[in-house]
């Protein structure tokens, strides 16, 4: 008999209501779940802890390939999660090859940046 190790990721109500995340496009919330899938725990229920939360990078060719989308549709996506505060840069890559943007995802942050839109928004910190 075959045995199937499930994991997921716990997503609270009150993130899924809010104005945030009810306003992304499709691409945005599928670019969401995407990084949430790039995020590695230690531990188990409320003792999980991210251990590369700040540090999620962006594989946009694995994107792009599984949603069809263009780059375009991707840099849109990512602009509108960090302007709602799902997404912070932690780190700006660029400098070289294969230097790439850094990611905290800020859904189960002790005060999320998420909660606070619409009335903050994080426009000034899109690249």
């Amino acid at each position: 008999m075959a045995k199937f190790l499930i994991k997921g990721i716990w997503f609270p109500n009150e993130l899924y209501f809010s104005p945030s995340y009810q306003e992304l496009t499709l691409s945005g919330r599928n670019l969401f779940w995407f990084l949430l899938n790039e995020l590695r725990w230690r531990g188990k229920g409320r003792n999980r802890v991210y251990i590369n939360n700040g540090e999620v990078k962006l594989n946009s060719e694995s994107f792009l390939n599984i949603f069809h989308y263009t780059k375009a549709t991707l840099l849109k996506a990512r602009n509108q999660l960090i302007e709602v505060g799902l997404i912070k840069i932690t780190y700006q890559g660029g400098s070289f090859r294969g230097d790439s943007n850094m990611y905290q995802l800020q859904h189960d942050m002790p005060h999320p940046r998420w909660k606070n839109y619409p009335s903050k928004n994080w426009k000034d910190e899109i690249p």
